[in-house]
Formats: structure tokens, sequence, C-alpha cells
């Protein structure tokens, strides 16, 4: 007897194969069945704080895109994304003294930073110094005071270690007295005050000798303005005292006028009656 036959047909379907490393997705994931010869999108979306490091397609390269269409499918494909955590630059600078961190570093985000600077005082030279402040900075790091600070870095950043210049003042006596002053350092142009010459009983200030301006080589007590190191020494003489002598008529002393004597000494007088 007679038969019909039906013949039934399905179109072709390939499988796309999405995976996705830690730290971040791929859309749609998994085994996606695709139908022959159509086109299939996919989105790579990092997690906060890390970035797409590669995307590969059937093993190749795609570099760090963020989306990839399969375009007219017609075989099975694998893609595969994979993520790195984001990272951000440091730069530390000091003009003087040992930075720990130094120079330009590249760290993790949210990496600790134990920010520290020995070396201070640095001696610049004779008399002078340089004294650390405290630091000023970008990104991550918020300006403070002191030689160390602690901050996570979530943002590229700097770190530049703030100096202040120091002078030292150094004020003595000479013989026959003492001087009364805040020896030590001073910040560049502040005053150092009330530097006094005390004379010992029996002698007087004769003046400063060092670093003094000459207008203010006699002021007692003295102001200096520590713009540079400043030693000063307070200079004494011994008092002395005159001795008027004279003679009605009839006689005569010797010696006559007047005589100047220094404090303690004496002095010896002939008188002689005519």
């Amino acid at each position: 007897q007679g038969r019909n036959v039906l013949a039934n047909f399905a179109i072709d379907t390939f499988t796309i194969t999405a995976t996705a490393g830690t730290n971040g997705q791929i859309s749609p994931t998994g085994a996606v069945i695709v139908t022959w010869n159509s086109n299939q999108p996919f989105t790579i979306t990092p997690d906060p704080n890390y970035h797409i490091l590669d995307v590969l397609v059937d093993a190749l390269s795609q570099g760090p895109t963020n989306s990839y269409t399969f375009n007219n499918v017609t075989n099975n494909h694998t893609i595969d994304a994979t993520f790195a955590i984001d990272r951000f630059a440091l730069d530390v600078t000091s003009a003087y003294g040992v930075p720990i961190p130094a120079g330009a570093t590249t760290n993790d985000w949210n990496t600790p930073i134990a920010a520290q600077l020995t070396g201070s005082p640095h001696t610049i030279g004779a008399g002078t110094q340089a004294v650390c402040t405290g630091w000023s900075g970008t990104g991550s790091v918020t300006p403070g005071s002191g030689t160390n600070t602690l901050f996570n870095l979530t943002l590229n950043s700097t770190l530049n270690w703030q100096w202040k210049t120091q002078f030292l003042l150094t004020a003595s006596a000479g013989a026959n007295g003492n001087v009364a002053a805040s020896n030590g350092w001073y910040d560049a142009g502040q005053p150092a005050m009330n530097i006094q010459a005390l004379p010992s009983n029996g002698y007087h200030f004769a003046g400063w000798t060092g670093d003094v301006p000459a207008i203010n080589t006699n002021d007692n007590p003295l102001t200096l303005t520590m713009d540079r190191p400043r030693s000063v020494t307070a200079n004494f003489d011994i008092n002395t005292y005159s001795i008027i002598a004279a003679a009605p008529p009839n006689g005569s002393i010797t010696p006559t006028g007047t005589t100047w004597v220094a404090h303690g000494g004496s002095q010896a007088y002939a008188i002689t009656p005519n």
C-alpha cells in the first residue's frame, strides 16, 4: 500500500562556555546555547576596586575589554575573563633625611602605608640644621605634623616631607663676668631675646664681639634676629675711680690733680710742707 514519509529538520546549535575568574563576572555565564549563524554578546564586569585583566576567546587574548560579541556562530567557543586588583602610585619626596617608603612606588588598592622619616634634625652646616615639621600630600595623604603617618592607599597620591631651617645661638662671657642667655637652636627669623651680660663685682660691660650688628654692640640686654648662626661674646673691663689731689699754699702733694685707680688698687701720696 502507499506510504507517506515526513522528514523533520532542526537548526544546528552550538555551545559557548563562558567563565570568569574571581573578583568579577561575565554575563551570561556558564554553557550558553546559540543557534547556527546567530550572534551572542557577553558583558564583563569587574568587582569594585578591581579591573579587567584580560578576556580570552578560544584561548586567544582580546585584551581588557568589557564586552565581546560572537557573530554568525558556526562552532563551539569559549570565553574566559580574568580580573586584577586596582593599583595606585605613591610618590614620596624629602629634601633631607631618610623617608620610608622613598621615591615612586605602586601598590594594590587599600594597601596600608606606614610612612616614616628618620634623620631629623639634619646638619646642613656649622650652626645650621633642618628639622622635619610634618608632611603635605595629595590623594590618600592628609597633611599632618611629626615624622610618621599611617594611611590606606586608595588613590594616586603624593607625600612630601616638610622641613624648617634652624640656627644655633652661642652666647658666652669673657673674663670677669657671665652671660644669661637661652643658648640653642632657633627657627630662621626668630628673635633671640634678653641676652644679658653680667659683670663681676668691680667690672663693667664693655661691649659684644662676634656675630652682632655694629649698631647693637653695646646693647645690654641684647636681642638678635636669628637669620644665621650667631656666636657672641660679652666683654668686661675693670672699673676705675678718680682721686683728685690738691694742696693749698705753703705746701705740695704728689701726685697732684686727677689720678685714676683701678678697682681694688692703691694710690700713695706724698705731702710736703714749705
